[in-house]
């Protein structure tokens, strides 16, 4: 039996303009565990689409970052998640079913290639879809949009600043492979440094790259340190959005060479950040909480209050989010512009 966790919050109708910190303490206090729902009287229903099993943390990214913004901007909006477990048809069906007898007629969907393929083949008229956690280049189009980070945008930039010889070092993971293959696309390395464990053979592997090679980081932050601390005298490595996060300004002077792109804009307004932080979202390195609300708020000021406006830089345009990247550079421990 699949036990469904409920949150109704209390403080619904706070307004944004009489936000502070001693609100901040009583909405944290007035939280009560009974709905996993914002729940308003209105006919504006959104649902929330979660293969929990399937894409993790990822799915509470996506909910919490939906609820932040409806209250963050006050809105008279009814929310529902819906956890699926997983992406086989029939899960998804099942769940694609109750949102459609619910009558909600804009479906936010925290899912992967497989999931969002499902979605493109049985999407309502009528109805739109928004798919934070994947770029357009993974589906069709019709009312379907993507808010996926644009990582070609950002290997191309990077590109433009590369030394050759380069060589690419990665791990076996999905994205490090497409990151790969992106790069490739760009500037052809010397070779591809692969591995899974970066052991002491991989590591004197590493220790014949020329001295001043270009290097491209295609791994997360936990393996990012290992290979970061044996290429001290490489003067210049790059990385995209996965190496953009709090942990990696703690590495110290094994950083100093390290240029990282980066596409959420860095001007959030105060009152979403605030609202955001209530549900543990940082969305200064959370992309995928960041591309939920800009889907709603797409959507919420383009076909249910035209008056609203919008509050992000960051535009939808083509069934996509655009995700225009920026270098940066650490200094004192802190991401600065390149």
């Amino acid at each position: 039996m699949r036990f469904f966790v409920f949150l109704f919050l209390a403080f619904a109708f706070i307004k944004a303009e009489d936000f502070n910190e001693e609100n901040l303490t009583e909405i944290s206090q007035k939280s009560w565990i009974i709905d996993d729902s914002l729940k308003f009287q209105t006919n504006n229903k959104i649902a929330i689409l979660i293969p929990e099993i399937t894409v993790g943390s990822y799915g509470e990214s996506v909910k919490n970052g939906i609820f932040a913004y409806i209250l963050s901007n006050n809105l008279e909006m009814d929310a529902k998640v819906y956890y699926c477990g997983d992406e086989n048809e029939s899960s998804l069906q099942k769940a694609l079913d109750e949102i459609n007898e619910d009558g909600a007629s804009i479906i936010i969907a925290s899912v992967s290639s497989k999931g969002a393929k499902f979605i493109d083949e049985n999407a309502v008229f009528g109805k739109f879809y928004y798919i934070p956690t994947l770029p357009k280049s993974f589906g069709s189009f019709g009312n379907i949009i993507y808010g996926g980070i644009d990582y070609r945008s950002q290997t191309k930039t990077l590109s433009k600043i590369a030394k050759k010889p380069i060589y690419f070092i990665s791990d076996t993971n999905y994205i490090s492979e497409i990151l790969n293959e992106y790069f490739a696309d760009e500037i052809k390395p010397v070779k591809i440094l692969r591995s899974s464990n970066f052991d002491f053979t991989f590591l004197k592997e590493l220790d014949k790259v020329p001295q001043n090679s270009g290097i491209v980081l295609n791994l997360a932050p936990y393996n990012a340190k290992i290979i970061l601390d044996n290429l001290q005298n490489q003067k210049l490595i790059l990385s995209t959005q996965i190496n953009f996060t709090p942990e990696i300004l703690n590495y110290g002077e094994i950083t100093k060479n390290l240029i990282i792109a980066n596409s959420i804009d860095d001007e959030i307004p105060p009152t979403i950040e605030n609202f955001a932080n209530v549900f543990n979202i940082n969305l200064k390195y959370d992309w995928i909480a960041y591309s939920s609300m800009i889907g709603l708020d797409y959507f919420y000021n383009g076909f249910i209050n035209l008056k609203h406006k919008s509050i992000f830089k960051n535009k939808i345009k083509d069934h996509a989010l655009n995700w225009p990247p920026a270098l940066f550079k650490i200094e004192n421990g802190e991401f600065v512009k390149f």
